[in-house]
């Protein structure tokens, strides 16, 4: 009997925990994308001026942003199942409530409380399969995750806006709300903080998860700030999330601009649009599953460099090409590669957060995402004075090597060094 039990096969409830993780991930994504189309129904039918557009944009971005680090340090300390779906029930709540708002001032409000409601989104996601998914998984899976949130929005324009057509713009929103709200349901009755608590789990899978990932009963974990805050790694790896996040704004910014100026045949922009969602959703993908192999041969450290510095040069190979051409082909094939390399590197990111993070993976999270978008930010409002004094050329120019940069902080990154 003890030899038939050692030889039952392992469970892989984690990959269902995945799963669900990565739905959830979905749901909300899409609330830029229908909110962005149903906006011009909203403003006619309410009467909005083009003044008042802009709190009611601004009210999203202020609480999402206002609430990622406590939102993080929440989710780490307290254990991402009831936080994460505390966070997502406001999420569907105000989702659902837009579709009655009448005023500026409802508007305004619902979508404060509704950008509460994204609390820490990417942190908390990534901190939910912390204790669940090994070492030589976890760039797949972040990859599946910033892949098919791409993959989703790419492809769910076409029936948002059917039934933005037919139905008005309240429908298409609850309707968002109540996928949202039956999620909520789902994973509370199914996700558990650790694989200890899972009733689904047998000895074996419960063996493997616990041979590589310290398991503990407690679903939340006191955060070691200062560690975190004084540790090179998580400071460099913010710096090449910067990088990233610099290149990626840029083709969805200014690029448009430049294709505008270049004489003959162009490549439309819906289309291209489009070709850089797929691509990059396909570069997040093979990037994961390319460094968990890596990780199986070289070791963690090398699998994730390897991956993550070979994506940014591929980046910055793509842009320098892409600005010497003035072909309409090769305006749209070069973004696309180049897209496809920068979204190599971002499941390799994310999977270092867990790696090295733990969990405390959350909060790093949030300081990389957080330090990484200010660092963007700075270079993006850099670029337009390039731009202006210098040319389209200093442009690429910068962007290729902001990228070489990205590959060179990369390779000074140990994933095997963890924090907590």
């Amino acid at each position: 009997m003890a030899a038939m039990a050692h030889s039952t096969p392992p469970t892989r409830v984690r990959y269902g925990i995945l799963a669900l993780a990565v739905t959830g991930h979905v749901i909300t994504q899409l609330v830029q994308p229908v909110f962005g189309m149903v906006m011009p129904q909203i403003r006619t039918e309410l009467i909005l001026s083009m003044e008042a557009i802009g709190p009611i944009l601004a009210a999203f971005q202020l609480a999402a942003t206002v609430s990622r680090f406590p939102g993080a340090w929440i989710g780490d300390r307290f254990g991402p199942r009831r936080v994460v779906a505390g966070a997502v029930a406001l999420w569907s709540i105000c989702c659902i409530a837009t579709g009655g708002m009448w005023s500026v001032t409802s508007l305004v409000i619902c979508r404060f409380f509704w950008g509460l409601g994204t609390v820490g989104e990417y942190a908390l996601r990534t901190r939910s399969l912390a204790r669940w998914i090994l070492p030589s998984e976890r760039g797949g899976a972040m990859g599946i995750a910033h892949g098919a949130a791409r993959l989703g929005t790419a492809f769910a324009v076409a029936p948002a806006a059917w039934g933005l057509s037919h139905f008005g713009w309240r429908p298409p929103l609850i309707c968002l709300g109540v996928i949202g709200a039956m999620w909520v349901a789902v994973w509370c009755r199914y996700y558990r903080d650790s694989p200890l608590d899972h009733p689904g789990v047998n000895q074996a899978e419960l063996s493997r998860i616990s041979e590589s990932i310290e398991l503990r009963e407690s679903p939340g974990y006191p955060v070691p700030w200062k560690r975190i805050l004084k540790s090179r790694q998580v400071w460099t790896l913010a710096a090449a999330y910067g990088c990233y996040l610099y290149a990626l704004a840029a083709y969805k910014g200014w690029f448009p601009e430049y294709l505008t100026t270049q004489p003959g045949g162009r490549p439309k922009m819906e289309v291209l649009a489009w070709a850089l969602m797929v691509t990059g959703a396909l570069g997040a993908i093979v990037g994961g599953w390319a460094s968990d192999r890596l990780v199986l041969r070289l070791g963690l450290a090398s699998g994730r460099r390897v991956i993550a510095a070979s994506g940014f040069l591929l980046a910055g190979i793509s842009a320098m090409a892409g600005s010497l051409t003035h072909h309409s082909p090769g305006m749209f094939w070069y973004p696309c590669l180049a897209t496809f390399g920068l979204e190599m590197t971002v499941a390799v990111s994310w999977a270092v957060t867990l790696d090295i993070g733990g969990d405390a993976c959350g909060t790093v999270c949030a300081v990389m995402n957080g330090i990484g978008n200010l660092i963007a930010g700075a270079a993006l409002v850099a670029s337009r004075t390039l731009i202006q004094n210098s040319g389209w050329d200093a442009a690429f120019g910068a962007m290729a090597g902001i990228c070489i940069l990205g590959a060179a902080l990369f390779t000074q990154i140990s994933a095997e060094r963890k924090i907590a």
